[in-house]
């Protein structure tokens, strides 16, 4: 990771620019969309006022099922030499839902939408979006490096120490983001519901 240093700070500096971008895009939203954005928030809050008692495992299993995917995703795209302009959509696509959503709680509830999209967003995105940098800051190093061997006309040295090595680091990152969906299932909802209902009493 201290090799790859610029990727980290490219994929950030995307995942900014989409935030950005994401926070932006609310003014341009259609009424109609509006509309069906607001009954889907009135539904979600429903949910979060009164939560099933599955309901967490639910939210946790969701996450873990989506964490595989994102690993097995870099993994491929590690080895088939197209990390860097995938992960850079990625991260850019992130921070515009992340951007997005609580611009759009902030538009609408004021800052009470702003205190349910911070306490239902922001604690486990501060864990998932360093490990999906790191993933995909990996995936992109690795491919960097057999494209680096492949223009100088010779085989990657150590092909399989640097592969085990991309592949210990998404291992890595699998274990921060099994911690994030933890905090996902089992903190952010209690949070949000805190928010919830100051924004209700308000």
């Amino acid at each position: 990771m201290r090799r790859n240093t610029g990727l980290i700070l490219l994929l950030a500096g995307f995942f900014v620019i989409g935030v950005v971008f994401g926070g932006l895009a609310v003014r341009s939203v259609s009424e109609r969309d509006r509309t069906e954005l607001v009954a889907y928030l009135g539904e979600s809050m429903e949910r979060i006022a009164h939560p099933a008692v599955t309901d967490g495992w639910l939210i946790l299993r969701q996450s873990l099922v989506r964490s595989l995917k994102e690993l097995g995703f870099f993994w491929i795209l590690g080895i088939s030499l197209l990390a860097v302009p995938c992960t850079v959509i990625g991260a850019l696509v992130f921070g515009f839902v992340s951007g997005f959503t609580i611009s759009f709680l902030t538009a609408e509830l004021g800052w009470g939408g702003l205190a349910l999209g911070v306490a239902g967003h922001v604690p486990h995105s501060l864990l998932m979006i360093p490990a999906l940098i790191m993933g995909g800051t990996a995936a992109s190093g690795f491919s960097l490096q057999v494209i680096r061997s492949w223009r100088e006309r010779r085989r990657l040295p150590n092909f399989y120490p640097a592969l085990a090595r991309f592949t210990a680091t998404l291992m890595a990152t699998g274990l921060v983001l099994l911690l994030a969906g933890l905090v996902e299932a089992y903190v952010s909802p209690g949070l949000a519901r805190l928010a919830a209902s100051w924004l209700h009493l308000s």
